[in-house]
C-alpha cells in the first residue's frame, strides 16, 4: 500500500511553473515584439514628419537665395547679400542650413564639355527584366549599386518608367568609339538578367544647340512656384 502524500505550496508553484513556461515566454516575447514594433513604427512616422517639415519649410528669402546660387553659385556672400538686399551673415546662416538640411548638395560648375573633349552626350535606356523571386531581386539590387559605380562616364543613373524601359543612364563621352565601348560594357552589365537597350545620342559639336544645359531657368521657374495663383 502506497502512501501518497500532500504536495508542499513550493512543489505546486514548481510543477505549474513548469507547465506554463513553454506557454507563457512565447506569449510575453510576442508581446514584447509587438511593443517594440509599434515604438518602432512611431519612431518613423515622427522622423518622416520631420522630414516632411523640413522640406516644406523653406523660407523665402532661402528660395531667393537658391534661385541666385543656380545662376551663379560663383559670387560671394557679399554679393549675393546685396542682390537679396540682407547682410553678409544671414547668407552666411542662409547657406549653412540649406546645406545642413540637403537643399544644397554640392557645389559645381557647367563647362563646356566639348572644349573639354567630350563630343557625344548619350541616354541610354534599360530595360531590366525583374525576378520574381525576393532573395534574388535584393542581390542582384545590390549588385547594381555596385557595378554602376563602376561608371564614370555616367552624369545621372535613375530608375523610372517610360520610353519601354525601367532605368535610364546619362553619359559623356569623347567620341562614338568610347561610346560604343561603354555601351559593350553596358550588355555584359549583370549576364544572368535579361534587358534591352536603346539610346538617344547628341553631338556636342553641332552647331545648333536649342538651349545648352543650363539652371537659371530653373531659377525663375523656382520662383513662379512660389507665387499665389
Amino acid at each position: 500500500m502506497s502512501l501518497t502524500l500532500p504536495l508542499k505550496d513550493s512543489d505546486q508553484t514548481a510543477n505549474l511553473s513548469k507547465r506554463y513556461k513553454g506557454v507563457l515566454l512565447p506569449i510575453f516575447w510576442s508581446s514584447a515584439l509587438v511593443c517594440f514594433l509599434r515604438h518602432a513604427h512611431m519612431f518613423y512616422m515622427i522622423e518622416s514628419v520631420k522630414l516632411m517639415r523640413r522640406v516644406v519649410q523653406v523660407k523665402e528669402i532661402e528660395l531667393r537665395l537658391v534661385a541666385e546660387l543656380l545662376k551663379d553659385s560663383h559670387r560671394s556672400d557679399r554679393e549675393l547679400a546685396k542682390a537679396l538686399g540682407v547682410s553678409q551673415p544671414t547668407i552666411s546662416r542662409l547657406t549653412g542650413r540649406l546645406r545642413t538640411t540637403g537643399i544644397i548638395r554640392e557645389y559645381t560648375i557647367i563647362p563646356d564639355f566639348k572644349r573639354l573633349d567630350f563630343h557625344i552626350c548619350a541616354l541610354t535606356f534599360a530595360n531590366f527584366e525583374t525576378p520574381s523571386d525576393l532573395e534574388t531581386m535584393r542581390k542582384l539590387v545590390d549588385e547594381y549599386r555596385k557595378r554602376l559605380s563602376e561608371i564614370p562616364q555616367a552624369v545621372m543613373i535613375e530608375r523610372g518608367i517610360g520610353e519601354n524601359a525601367n532605368g535610364v543612364v546619362i553619359s559623356l563621352h569623347k567620341d562614338y568609339s568610347d561610346y560604343v565601348n561603354f555601351q559593350n560594357w553596358m550588355k555584359q552589365f549583370l549576364p544572368q538578367t535579361k534587358f534591352i537597350l536603346h539610346s538617344f545620342l547628341i553631338n556636342l559639336d553641332d552647331q545648333v544647340h536649342y538651349r545648352y544645359l543650363t539652371f537659371s531657368t530653373i531659377a525663375k521657374h523656382l520662383l513662379e512656384m512660389q507665387k499665389p495663383p
